[in-house]
């Protein structure tokens, strides 16, 4: 999922070409500066390379193919963003030479083979025990029309890897991926290569093990489909991500994935960029950004500091901006300890979230949901509840919330939010000293309550039963 967001935003990051080569160029001296062989070799890229000749260094046995594959496979960000203007300049002159390669054979179908060696457990989960179901892959993927040279690449000596031959069916009528034939632009013409972009999708038809020499036959065919649930959670994660800018959603992305170290500095370069703009909306949502990042790593001074700096440019009209800052200040407080201080931060962001034209649920649920967290831990378990009680009102309009006290279904639930304020004891107790002990029981044995019961039970069901029957019996007596 991440990785074809990643894909889509790399592609489409604004950036001047000769300065990203040449930043590119450094950090390689810097990370070779012991191999004296690749440093001469990064001297020839930085003289020859441009986007016409991408190809030809892509298919070079040398630094930039394998660190390309590898933070492409990893997904190391500090390297992708190094090489993004290799990504798109790769991914175009790979879209450019498709319909030059599909126009240039008499067939839409034909097979492409790639040889490698996979790690054992890797190729049972992804491959071996998932026959009918898809395989991605996240970097460029060189494949060859010659089965010969494919099979060159398979690892048949180390005992820790599995050799597998993959046999791909190209059919360019239903190919979602754009792919390309090398011969003319490779440094190596001999191989017959196909190149793949980015994120490849095929779904695996049949795996057969040759007993002769223990190879590994997968067999792939192209697809235009997709996991639905994959595609539904990436929109969803896209539209989380939304940003004016390439470097906004890179940004957001990395914050979604919990990068923090990688995101803080690309924050701070924009929220350098920013300082001198008059609209301060933008500084004020980088300081609020840094706030949340560096609380996130521990850094609480700093944290606190960002957010203090995120209010002081913010607009006196902006009251959902400033209530999210006072919130981010009553959550750095929390999280040292300082509970009455982070009550009132919190309850100024619910007053300035109040005061809104039109009711903000997700926003008042944040901060009121922290509230009760305050509550929770000062041990005001009833205040919690009543907190807990009026979010879930909020999310679910629906409910007839006059009922709360005796309906069953709605009491389970309460059951549930309690799990995460107090231990299972402490919940028995409040409940003991709160409600009558028949209607706990019938909220136990009722069907419609069967979640919240189990919810409880998985701790501590012996004696939760125990207890449960001791109660029932002093009631009805």
């Amino acid at each position: 999922m991440y990785s074809v967001l990643l894909k889509e935003i790399l592609l489409e990051l604004e950036y001047d070409d000769e300065t990203a080569k040449q930043d590119f160029v450094d950090y390689c001296r810097y990370e070779y500066a012991d191999n004296i062989a690749t440093l001469r070799t990064i001297d020839r890229f930085e003289h020859d390379y441009c986007q016409d000749r991408v190809i030809y260094w892509y298919s070079q046995p040398c630094f930039f193919f394998e660190l390309l594959n590898r933070s492409l496979r990893s997904q190391d960000i500090e390297i992708l963003v190094r090489m993004t203007f290799i990504l798109r300049h790769l991914h175009k002159q790979i879209e450019h030479l498709h319909s030059i390669t599909m126009s240039s054979r008499s067939s839409a179908c034909f097979h492409v083979y790639r040889g490698q060696g996979m790690n054992r457990k890797e190729f049972d989960s992804k491959i071996r025990n998932k026959v009918g179901g898809l395989l991605s892959f996240n970097s460029f993927l060189s494949t060859s029309e010659n089965a010969t040279v494919a099979e060159i690449f398979v690892l048949r000596n180390d005992p820790d890897s599995v050799a597998v031959l993959f046999d791909i069916i190209i059919d360019g009528s239903m190919s979602r991926c754009p792919y390309a034939a090398l011969t003319h632009n490779s440094a190596i013409a001999d191989e017959e290569e196909i190149l793949f972009s980015m994120h490849s999708v095929f779904r695996i038809q049949s795996i057969e093990e040759n007993m002769n020499d223990g190879i590994w036959r997968v067999n792939l065919t192209m697809t235009h489909e997709n996991d639905q649930q994959l595609h539904t959670l990436t929109d969803y994660i896209r539209k989380r991500i939304e940003g004016p800018t390439g470097w906004n959603r890179l940004e957001n992305l990395l914050m979604e994935m919990g990068k923090w170290k990688m995101v803080k500095p690309l924050i701070e370069v924009s929220l350098a960029s920013s300082l001198h703009d008059e609209d301060h909306r933008k500084q004020a949502y980088f300081h609020h950004q840094l706030g949340f990042i560096n609380a996130m790593i521990g850094d609480y001074t700093m944290a606190t500091r960002h957010y203090k700096e995120s209010l002081a440019v913010r607009s006196s009209t902006d009251l959902l901006g400033l209530a999210m800052s006072h919130n981010g200040i009553g959550s750095t407080l929390e999280q040292q300890g300082h509970l009455s201080d982070a009550f009132d931060e919190y309850k100024c962001a619910l007053s300035l979230i109040n005061q809104l034209d039109q009711i903000d649920i997700e926003a008042i649920s944040t901060v009121r949901n922290n509230i009760a967290g305050v509550l929770r831990h000062q041990g005001k378990l009833l205040e919690a509840l009543h907190i807990c009680n009026i979010n879930y009102a909020l999310n679910y309009p629906n409910i007839n919330w006059k009922s709360i006290r005796i309906n069953s279904s709605t009491q389970s639930y309460i059951l549930k939010v309690l799990l995460f304020c107090v231990s299972i004891q402490k919940l028995i107790k409040f409940y003991f000293s709160n409600f009558r002990s028949s209607e706990i029981i019938k909220v136990c044995t009722l069907e419609g309550a069967a979640i919240g019961t189990r919810t409880i039970i998985q701790f501590e069901p012996v004696n939760f039963i125990a207890i449960m029957i001791k109660w029932q019996g002093s009631s009805l007596s």
